[in-house]
């Protein structure tokens, strides 16, 4: 095994690796491709990693993505992670404006500039999440994916269940869009199981206008919770969920429920609003 930057990579071919905990943490420094909470597979071998937790603190600067998942980059390399914990900090940057044309054709991967991933990324093998869970904070970053990313069409990369937590303003502020499925360079990307994307301690509206929650991508249906939310998040662009769970001590405005045909209200009744 080796160490580069922030990839563990697994050499030796024909190995089975499990590994009960990885912890990564950047900060004050630039990393010039992607930052992965499970193993980057190389020949024949087989990875697992129980817990990941990655950090992404203040002065942390990612030119490609963060994944919670690893890499698997041949056709017969598995690398699984049991659940992969993505927290983005405020001060942390993955803006998806760096420049990182791909040597050989010239072409830039766009679905690998400025993305947060639950899962792995699939260039040929597999890679599988069970629970991936990502945490905004704060900071920059333009996308937010619950699932993976598959690079070749050959490749799989899966999430069981998925939860996105976007807290505070800072936190909301920080996005431009999240999803709470994959993404492939392409074709179809493989989808989430389940998911569930949470506003959490939001007392302002978003700075920025027409920040897009998206809920399509998953198996079986993904779940928009409000959690302590006192905002007119009005210009939210809001789809695909099926089902909108507000607790009660939240007093939030939406235009609409985004497709959602269940809603919970948990808590005490007389204490919570939805207009």
């Amino acid at each position: 095994a080796c160490l580069v930057g922030s990839e563990m990579c697994i050499r030796d071919r024909n190995t089975t690796v499990d590994l009960s905990s990885v912890t990564v943490t950047v900060e004050d420094s630039i990393v010039g491709h992607s930052v992965y909470g499970g193993s980057v597979t190389l020949g024949s071998t087989s990875v697992s990693v129980d817990k990941t937790l990655v950090n992404i603190n203040s002065g942390a600067k990612v030119v490609r993505s963060v994944y919670g998942g690893g890499e698997s980059r041949l056709k017969d390399t598995i690398s699984t992670v049991g659940q992969s914990h993505i927290i983005v900090n405020k001060g942390a940057s993955i803006p998806g404006t760096y420049s990182i044309t791909n040597i050989g054709n010239g072409d830039e991967k766009l679905t690998e500039k400025g993305y947060v991933y639950g899962g792995g990324n699939a260039e040929g093998g597999v890679c599988h999440v069970k629970n991936a869970i990502i945490e905004i904070k704060g900071g920059r970053v333009a996308h937010v994916r619950g699932g993976g990313r598959i690079e070749e069409t050959t490749g799989v990369s899966s999430v069981d269940v998925a939860e996105i937590r976007l807290i505070g303003d800072e936190g909301l502020n920080a996005v431009s869009d999240v999803k709470a499925g994959g993404e492939a360079a392409s074709g179809d990307a493989t989808l989430v199981g389940s998911a569930t994307i949470e506003l959490r301690d939001i007392t302002k509206a978003p700075a920025v206008e027409k920040v897009k929650i998206d809920g399509s991508g998953t198996e079986k249906g993904t779940t928009l919770k409000f959690t302590r939310v006192k905002a007119d998040l009005s210009a939210l662009t809001i789809s695909s969920m099926d089902i909108l769970v507000v607790d009660s001590g939240s007093k939030v405005t939406i235009n609409d429920l985004g497709g959602a045909k269940t809603i919970m209200v948990t808590g005490d009744f007389n204490n919570c609003l939805l207009y």
